[in-house]
């Protein structure tokens, strides 16, 4: 049997513009797009409306705002989502009465668009919490950002190198070579850097700091802040920071229930104003004219959109499309989500752990951000283990129970193994772009093979090769659905000389500074 067709439109005034500009180039869509297909001895439909039609491909939060924004619009969307259920990164697991996101999710922006997006979707249903965060160095947990106390608790063979740092950093600050290293020993100095950084990024991304781009320090920091008021920059800035009497304080929003509450009420949203979602189902071979993408497999059917948004990884867009390998990775994360008889010992919404003695990067206490996650009286924790989806952790994760149950007990977060009651291994692929050094020459190479695509956009994480936070996702859709929207065939071709030409936004660093 042969897969069926799909038209979402055929003749759409996308088209009669293109016909009045290029007869040739309409023919030839004309060719492409008449295929009647017969199955039984019937002919599988041709629909002939007004809608531009917009295959959406990833529904974490860039793909479902893109989606929701568009058929606000009067756009013909359909989103097609792999996993059985919406949101991407931003899904909560359920095992009875326990609750888990993947790992720590919260909304904050100072973008007045953002959140009146955000509000629009939850309308008042959404909790206020101050921001509790921390991180675990020298035996000890720390607020994070530090604050002044933290000086007094670290020891003297830390605190002292450190505020020497403060005069000393600078002969760091002439290195040339654009590494994590060099970046964080001419921010912070080499004790800091030896105590904390260089352990925290070998556990995390399992490569020397010299092999890791210093956008990745720099951006690593920026998304551990958030609140961008806050400098933590720096270790002058830390040390600012952390003299200031009061701290300031941030708040931010969080769903009731779990991230995937605003995930699934846009996908309500989509589809009350006639937009498709499709999960459980992965894109199969993507054709192309060499301009235009001019259909897209999915399951047994076959879409011809008039445009295509991208946010699931950009490696898998090449492979689809049977392109040559991009050269980049992406790591993969396993969350071990305990079920614990007790709350745990520390109260931190979420938590960093540099120390190469616990196996784990961060843990996140759910009811910290809405005690109703858990039974009362219980307690529960999200533990994060970053891996390559080729390694042995990976293939086996159950391996690894008693390391993290005992990691925790050691760094003071539960009070013994016994209190654990359950775990639940999720393993989430493509979760972080890997920025290694030379990630910006490849991301180069992929995005000039890709700009030629007219109607092509890519979103998102995972679509951009971006590391970013939600509120980022969200404000990056808006700018992409605003380049679909004024989508021509005469833009079309503007766009090869604007670096941001496949919708990526403005706080990307490598659409700043990559070649292109």
């Amino acid at each position: 049997m042969h897969p069926s067709y799909t038209y979402p439109n055929f003749i759409t005034n996308y088209h009669l513009n293109l016909l009045s500009s290029n007869l040739d180039s309409f023919l030839k869509l004309v060719v492409k797009r008449v295929i009647i297909q017969e199955i039984g001895g019937k002919i599988r439909g041709i629909y002939v409306n007004n809608k531009r039609s917009v295959l959406v491909v990833g529904a974490g939060i860039a793909g479902l705002t893109c989606a929701c924004k568009l058929a606000e619009e009067g756009m013909g969307v359909v989103l097609v989502e792999k996993e059985e259920k919406v949101g991407g990164l931003a899904r909560t697991f359920k095992y009875g009465k326990y609750r888990y996101d993947i790992g720590p999710h919260r909304f904050y922006s100072s973008k007045e668009d953002v959140l009146d997006f955000l509000h629009s979707v939850m309308k008042d249903d959404l909790l206020e919490i101050v921001r509790f965060s921390a991180v675990h160095y020298c035996d000890r947990y720390h607020t994070w950002p530090l604050r002044l106390k933290s000086v007094f608790q670290l020891p003297l063979r830390i605190s002292v190198p450190a505020f020497m740092d403060l005069f000393t950093k600078s002969k760091y600050q002439k290195l040339t070579e654009p590494s994590f290293k060099n970046y964080i020993l001419g921010k912070y100095g080499n004790t800091l850097y030896e105590t904390f950084f260089k352990g925290y990024t070998e556990k995390f991304l399992g490569l020397s700091p010299e092999e890791v781009h210093f956008h990745w320090a720099k951006i690593g920091v920026e998304r551990a802040t958030i609140d961008k008021k806050i400098k933590t920059g720096s270790i002058s800035q830390l040390f600012y920071l952390m003299m200031m009497p009061k701290p300031k304080q941030l708040n931010f929003l969080y769903p009731p229930g779990g991230i995937d509450v605003f995930c699934s009420r846009m996908r309500d949203r989509i589809i009350g104003m006639g937009g498709k979602v499709i999960t459980g189902k992965s894109p199969g071979k993507i054709e192309h004219d060499g301009q235009n993408i001019t259909s897209v497999q999915i399951g047994d059917e076959i879409y011809m959109p008039d445009m295509v948004i991208w946010t699931a990884p950009i490696t898998t867009l090449f492979e689809h499309m049977n392109l040559e390998p991009t050269g980049l990775k992406y790591l993969s994360l396993i969350i071990y989500n305990l079920e614990i008889k007790e709350p745990p010992l520390q109260n931190y919404q979420w938590c960093y752990f540099g120390s190469k003695d616990v196996i784990f990067s961060r843990a996140t206490n759910p009811a910290q951000f809405d005690r109703n996650m858990i039974p009362k009286n219980n307690g529960s924790l999200c533990v994060e283990v970053t891996c390559m989806e080729d390694s042995e952790t990976w293939q086996h994760p159950e391996k690894l129970n008693d390391e993290v149950i005992e990691g925790l007990v050691r760094a003071g977060s539960i009070s013994s193994r016994d209190v654990v009651k359950n775990i639940h291994i999720e393993r989430i692929p493509d979760t972080y772009p890997i920025y290694d050094i030379d990630y910006l020459d490849k991301l180069s190479v992929v995005r000039s093979k890709l700009r030629k695509f007219h109607n092509l956009f890519l979103a998102g994480r995972t679509g951009l090769f971006w590391y970013n936070n939600m509120d980022h996702s969200i404000e990056n859709a808006f700018g992409v659905v605003e380049k679909v929207l004024g989508h021509t065939p005469e833009t079309a071709h503007k766009r090869l000389e604007d670096p941001f030409h496949l919708g990526a936004a403005v706080g990307d660093p490598s659409c700043v500074m990559a070649k292109v």
